[in-house]
């Protein structure tokens, strides 16, 4: 068992593909809108805007740089606001005002990572069918918490961002519609909660996420660079191909072994009688790729 603190590893399955070489290349890793993501239920944000005026004139005081008392105003008479009884207004459901859209489903940008590197769906689903590459990163873990530090910018993100990646919950019932008008600008955190649990039929995934408030939107996501230093390896998928595999090692040899990065490359091998495989270390890498077709 180790210990709090000490050092751990990360996985990233990925296809081998011309993105793929640009990253390594650059040593970036791709943040993906969460629309974009096979689980049409993951990180789906579920809130609602409904209170007193009151309500909805401190929201837009505290929390919209873009919408004023004057503005909540305009929307009750044009009725994109209305009330549903007692003094409580909510939106219009027949209305679809961009000025009220909520900010959170477009500006959260997450990447994801696996505990294991022995997942044969993984290997299928996010590798090209075993014709991939899975990503081996050097992290430190407290609690259970990976820790993996991501050069960001601040003009990038809202706020400082830290090197923690959250572990998935698969157990957690899904998270409850959150009232933005009542939520104190101090909780914002809690619509983390949205992006950190999925169904427990995704748990074979072991994953743990980076997850960055993206502050200007960026519609489908974007790059962001990691230490050369804390990519520890590359596995080459069961299926991949000699010629894929060279390119694959001549970037690395280029821009991280030749600049005194020490990287490490495995192969992967079926456990005879099993359905099962294993990752081995390549020693000689001439040798690897003379058994390859």
């Amino acid at each position: 068992m180790e210990k709090e603190g000490n050092e751990d590893r990360l996985f990233k399955y990925v296809k081998i593909n011309d993105h793929t070489k640009d990253n390594l290349i650059n040593n970036e890793l791709f943040f993906s809108h969460p629309e974009d993501f096979n689980d049409p239920f993951d990180s789906k944000i579920e809130v609602e805007y409904k209170g007193t005026i009151k309500d909805w004139y401190y929201w837009a005081a505290s929390r919209r740089k873009d919408i004023d008392k004057k503005d909540i105003n305009q929307m009750i008479k044009d009725e994109t606001i209305i009330e549903v009884g007692n003094g409580i207004f909510e939106i219009n459901p027949t209305k679809n005002d961009k000025l009220l859209k909520d900010v959170a489903k477009n500006h959260y940008k997450i990447c994801s990572f696996s505990e294991t590197k022995l997942s044969i769906l993984m290997w299928s689903h996010y590798a090209d069918s075993h014709k991939g590459i899975c990503l081996c990163f050097k992290t430190h873990k407290v609690k259970n918490h990976h820790l993996l530090e991501f050069l960001i910018s601040e003009s990038m993100s809202m706020g400082v961002s830290t090197p923690m990646l959250f572990p998935v919950d698969y157990h957690k019932p899904k998270q409850k519609k959150i009232n933005m008008l009542t939520l104190p600008p101090e909780e914002n955190i809690k619509l983390i909660e949205f992006y950190k649990r999925k169904h427990r039929d995704w748990k074979y995934e072991k994953e743990h996420r980076k997850i960055i408030f993206d502050k200007f939107g960026h519609e489908k996501g974007f790059t962001v660079k990691y230490r050369k230093e804390d990519l520890e390896g590359i596995i080459f998928g069961l299926k991949a191909k000699r010629k894929e595999i060279e390119v694959i090692i001549n970037i690395i040899s280029s821009y991280y072994l030749r600049q005194g990065i020490k990287v490490n490359f495995y192969s992967t091998h079926e456990i005879q009688g099993e359905f099962a495989i294993e990752v081995k270390k390549i020693n000689d890498i001439s040798e690897y790729l003379k058994t390859l077709s």
